[in-house]
């Protein structure tokens, strides 16, 4: 019986009809939740914004360029050697596009424009799946100032986001318990598994440092563009209660629960913002906003790239 549910769930037809209907259903969500004639009143964008959005690209930009360096310095761990770093670059700038447009974006766009240039398959999913890792631990360091909060606004300890929250440490203490008792032979069940072999030789502290120096550069980044968006909109928000809250949303948001970011981003906004009063309008457009900038910014950085090298191609000529 579990090894025909294992089947079933596993099966790519399924996870891609299963994560279609969630995001139609958050679709429907979010239609019924947003009044759409409140929208356009909730943006008050004025000369200083698009100065702003410049600054904003501009920093998304430098994001691309981390998450370049991370993957090439990820890859590098596994001794591949003669990397080419220009068809890292076109890897990362196509895949970072994609992602907008799909969760499944990066991994698939790395791996058709890297498996002709003597780059695993295997070395493309682990070093892309550990960037996935990296990110969640930084992200799930700095929400604890957010988690305080909503259990501070709670009141009560067994109501709203506090019972969430001590519901996830009681299982999370029992599997904690459950490995202490059985580390023998879940040591020996990985010791045997071909995911943990391709995965051991990044598994080292002094390897892992840099690469995680990086991802907590790109993660700041990203969080301040984040609250640059109410700024630019002209938005008149609790920026303390915003601050706070963000990294609980950006680690949330990044979950692929549907075939796409889109839908899913704005519900998360929604939900966890409805905590400190900001309305639903407010905090769809903050969402969409950076959606759309960061797709400008995968186009813009895509196009520089393709317009320079074949500028280059033609003064070689």
């Amino acid at each position: 019986m579990t090894s025909k549910i294992y089947k079933i769930i596993s099966n790519k037809i399924f996870q891609l009809v299963y994560k279609i209907l969630i995001f139609l259903t958050i679709a429907i969500i979010l239609y019924y939740k947003i009044n759409y004639n409140k929208l356009i009143s909730t943006i008050n964008l004025n000369s200083f914004s698009f100065i702003l959005i410049l600054i904003m690209i501009l920093l998304l930009l430098i994001i691309i360029y981390f998450i370049f360096k991370r993957w090439i310095l990820l890859l590098s761990l596994n001794k591949q050697n003669n990397i080419d770093e220009n068809k890292i670059l076109i890897a990362v700038l196509y895949g970072n596009l994609s992602s907008e447009l799909s969760f499944l974006g990066t991994f698939v766009s790395r791996a058709i424009l890297t498996l002709p240039h003597n780059i695993m398959f295997k070395d493309v999913i682990v070093t892309s799946l550990l960037e996935k890792i990296l990110s969640a631990i930084f992200l799930a360091i700095i929400t604890l100032p957010g988690i305080y909060l909503l259990i501070y606004r709670d009141q009560q300890l067994l109501h709203g986001f506090s019972l969430i929250l001590l519901i996830f440490v009681f299982l999370f203490s029992i599997f904690l318990i459950t490995l202490m008792f059985f580390f023998k032979k879940f040591n020996y069940i990985l010791q045997k598994n071909k995911i943990y072999n391709v995965l051991k030789p990044y598994l080292s502290f002094n390897n892992l440092l840099k690469p995680f120096f990086f991802t907590s550069i790109i993660q700041l980044i990203g969080y301040l563009s984040l609250i640059i968006i109410p700024i630019i909109l002209g938005m008149q928000l609790n920026f303390y209660y915003y601050i706070v809250l963000l990294p609980i949303i950006i680690f949330l948001s990044v979950i692929p629960i549907s075939i796409t970011p889109w839908g899913w981003r704005e519900l998360v906004f929604i939900i966890t913002m409805n905590n400190i009063d900001i309305t639903n309008e407010e905090s769809f457009v903050i969402s969409i906003f950076y959606g759309l900038v960061c797709l400008l910014t995968s186009i813009l950085a895509v196009s520089i790239y393709e317009i320079t090298t074949n500028l280059k191609k033609i003064s070689f000529k």
